[in-house]
């Protein structure tokens, strides 16, 4: 039987009818005791039970509200550091200690003196503060320190596929290039929706005489070769607008571009310097300016990039060598290209006549320019060594250039 504080016993002496009446001040149990021919009581008991709060926060076996715990429920002890947290114990870790030296409740600094933390007057910043800097007993925050903190947007300690490093959303438009967000470019010339605009290169998978007649194996044994006729119901285009019309042919044939959008890296030397037919003078990208991608598509559409622009293009060096063909597939390193074209675009004026008579004969007695289409180097277009007789097979480079 259980008896609690402030219980009043009563006491009968046995055969002497009295009796008395007191109030005494138990603990949360007593045991009540009977033994025959004796006085019957209620005796208290000191001992606390084993277990007050079996589902509490806190149980220490008594009920003391000054050590900490008190009705199953953390609280403030008798010392007077706070050692629990504001919640539990507002009096003792109050944000009134701010102040005081010592790191106590939510504090997480305590500024100034020998051993404290470099005072700020702001707590934010837009830039990472000295270490350890402190404002009213918190750390500084700052964009970079991976908290999304005050007005940020976001906050991922730099730059990430959704935030920037300055701890604003992604968005095209922003003048901020992501390239973890897929962005390419922003603002620049031939860039929208912060993607370059492509323009497609292959080399053909044909090769063509001098007059661009195509220039296929006989059935023979060894293998021959022969310069076909240009067909007659491709009109009577002669030269480098034959080549046009070859690369056209080809790209049509596997529906990769208009038929008026290719031309052919092709140039026509004159005398005096003035013959225009060459891809400086004729292509929309130099007269106009490119900025988009050259690229190359393989078979399984992995993008491979020639140029950046046109500026890039002509600049000497290729990002990657033009050995991709019309069908996605790689010509072998040996294959070359009909040019006689300098890295700029403009016709090789210092060698007249080795663009085989105007790119219209298959003459063996006449030569013609041609680059090396496995160099990335200025020998893609031109190479001082690198002349043909007419009579032979060459590849073509075509280039997308799309008409006015």
């Amino acid at each position: 039987m259980s008896i609690y504080r402030n219980v009043t016993v009563f006491t009968l002496t046995a055969g002497l009818g009295l009796a008395s009446c007191q109030t005494v001040d138990l603990l949360p149990t007593s045991e009540f005791t009977s033994e025959p021919g004796h006085e019957t009581s209620f005796t208290p008991t000191t001992e606390a039970p084993g277990n007050l709060c079996e589902n509490g926060e806190c149980n220490d076996d008594n009920l003391l509200d000054s050590d900490g715990c008190f009705e199953c429920k953390w609280t403030c002890d008798a010392e007077p550091e706070c050692e629990e947290t504001p919640q539990n114990c507002p009096s003792q870790c109050s944000s009134s200690n701010c102040g005081d030296g010592k790191i106590s409740g939510e504090e997480t600094c305590e500024c100034g003196g020998d051993d404290g933390d470099p005072c700020v007057e702001e707590l934010y910043w837009k830039e990472e503060p000295l270490s350890g800097s402190c404002y009213n007993c918190t750390l500084a925050q700052w964009c970079g320190d991976g908290v999304k903190n005050g007005a940020e947007a976001c906050d991922t300690k730099g730059q990430s596929a959704d935030c920037e490093a300055e701890c604003t959303k992604v968005v095209c438009g922003d003048g901020i290039v992501n390239s973890l967000g897929g962005e390419e470019c922003e603002g620049d010339l031939d860039c929208s929706m912060c993607r370059f605009v492509r323009r497609r290169v292959f080399v053909t998978s044909l090769r063509y005489c001098g007059d661009m007649g195509e220039y296929k194996q006989l059935d023979s044994d060894p293998p021959k070769y022969e310069c076909n006729d240009y067909p007659a119901d491709k009109g009577s285009e002669k030269g480098v607008g034959r080549a046009d019309q070859r690369c056209a042919d080809l790209a049509e044939k596997e529906g990769i571009l208009k038929r008026e959008d290719v031309k052919a890296w092709l140039s026509v030397t004159s005398s005096d310097g003035e013959n225009m037919e060459n891809p400086k003078h004729r292509f929309d990208a130099s007269t106009k300016g490119f900025g988009g991608r050259y690229v190359m598509i393989r078979k399984n559409n992995e993008e491979v990039v020639v140029a950046e622009g046109w500026h890039d293009l002509t600049d000497g060096t290729l990002g990657n060598a033009i050995l991709v063909t019309e069908n996605g597939e790689n010509i072998n390193s040996g294959g070359s290209a009909w040019t006689n074209t300098l890295i700029d675009g403009d016709a090789e004026a210092s060698q007249v006549g080795n663009d085989c008579n105007d790119w219209s004969s298959r003459d063996g007695s006449d030569l013609g320019n041609y680059g090396l289409a496995a160099k990335a180097d200025a020998q893609w277009t031109v190479n001082d060594s690198a002349k043909s007789k007419c009579s032979s097979g060459r590849r073509l480079y075509c280039f997308e250039d799309p008409a006015p």
